[in-house]
């Protein structure tokens, strides 16, 4: 029989701790903010997967995210006024990013965020002043998005174990309290020069050229705004001839042929910030492109430097839409070109056999043939 009590009495031991409640083990959580972005219009790319996202509070705490699915990215935040940043490239610190030839600086607010051009090398030849910023040509394009969001937001106590009993629910108690769908679009732009009235082209063994009143950086705009002017900046740019093109004789009996420089990328021409600048867009005296021939001979010429501010504001007007109201310009798009119709001819000389300083071959010539398909450039 006292085997028997003993039972029972474990029996009624464990019935009473199994009836005695367990404290509930509380846990916090916060709000989350959904961030998709689409390049595919201004990259060409349809699922992004380097890229950034800047969370600047308005109490001044930041935060940095990279792309934790193609496209996108969640984050924790809390109640508050952020300005959120979204661009290509993974920027690891402001000198340290895989995008090429672009660095940063002022990340530290939207008011001082500017991205630059690495320094390029200067060519020989080109004439350049002490000062003068010589930028990269290797530049990857650039596009940025700049959203502000409030989350309206705090951490929240939920009930992690009841009872005693894992609930399961931490990875569902985090809400969404914000999403952000951004499209940034392009801050740098590519660029190329056209030389369509050489004659005796035949004559030079390279050119180069300067292109000069271009922006070396440019500030990341607030939404609705456009990109602020940075520094100044000079490009050095080598010349090839077009592929699919041939020198041809014109009516007077010279050889005429054109010349195109490398394509380069820029944060282009600064743009007017008002209304009120863009209509005093100047005319003149701002851009100027200055070509030098180094001739078969080793000689050089320089036939002068060309004005083409004009044909440079038609490209402000296009970027003003860009950055406005207007139509993305899609990468497709993402080519300008400026052209320099004015007649140049080269004096005709024997080549020197590869001395004279030039080294050999920066442009050479097919000869015409009478049954050739000629190709012609239509510019619109």
């Amino acid at each position: 029989m006292r085997i028997k009590y003993t039972y029972l009495s474990v029996i009624l031991l464990l019935f009473a701790v199994a009836c005695t409640r367990v404290r509930n083990l509380h846990d916090t959580t916060g709000a989350r903010l959904e961030v998709e972005g689409s390049w595919s219009k201004s990259l060409g790319i349809d699922d992004m997967y380097d890229a950034t996202v800047l969370l600047h509070k308005a109490d001044g705490s930041r935060g940095k995210e990279y792309l934790s699915r193609p496209n996108g990215t969640t984050t924790r935040v809390k109640r508050g006024d952020y300005d959120v940043m979204v661009f290509n490239g993974v920027m690891v610190s402001e000198e340290e990013t895989n995008l090429d030839h672009v660095f940063f600086r002022g990340t530290d607010s939207l008011g001082s965020f500017e991205a630059y051009a690495a320094r390029g090398n200067p060519l020989p030849r080109l004439p350049r002043h002490d000062d003068e910023y010589i930028a990269s040509n290797e530049m990857e394009l650039l596009t940025f998005a700049h959203h502000r969001v409030y989350i309206d937001a705090d951490e929240n106590i939920y009930v992690r174990y009841d009872n005693g009993k894992y609930t399961g629910t931490e990875a569902s108690v985090a809400f969404l309290a914000g999403r952000v769908e951004s499209v940034p679009r392009a801050v740098s732009f590519r660029f190329q020069v056209l030389m369509n009235g050489i004659i005796n082209p035949v004559s030079a063994r390279n050119v180069t050229g300067s292109l000069r009143g271009f922006l070396g950086s440019a500030y990341m705009p607030y939404s609705g705004e456009r990109p602020r002017p940075g520094f100044r900046a000079t490009h050095h740019l080598t010349f090839t001839q077009p592929k699919g093109t041939r020198t041809r004789v014109d009516m007077n009996g010279s050889e005429r042929g054109e010349l195109v420089s490398q394509t380069f990328v820029t944060f282009g021409p600064p743009l007017p910030q008002t209304e009120d600048e863009v209509k005093k867009l100047p005319r003149t005296g701002v851009y100027f492109f200055e070509p030098v021939f180094l001739l078969r001979d080793g000689t050089e010429y320089a036939p002068g430097i060309y004005d083409v501010t004009d044909q440079v504001n038609r490209t402000i007007r296009r970027m003003l839409e860009h950055h406005g109201d207007g139509e993305d310009i899609s990468l497709d798009e993402n080519i300008f070109e400026i052209v320099i119709d004015d007649v140049v001819t080269l004096p005709i000389v024997e080549d020197d056999g590869g001395n004279g300083g030039g080294g050999g071959g920066g442009v050479s010539v097919d000869p015409w043939e009478d049954d050739e398909e000629v190709i012609v450039w239509i510019r619109y």
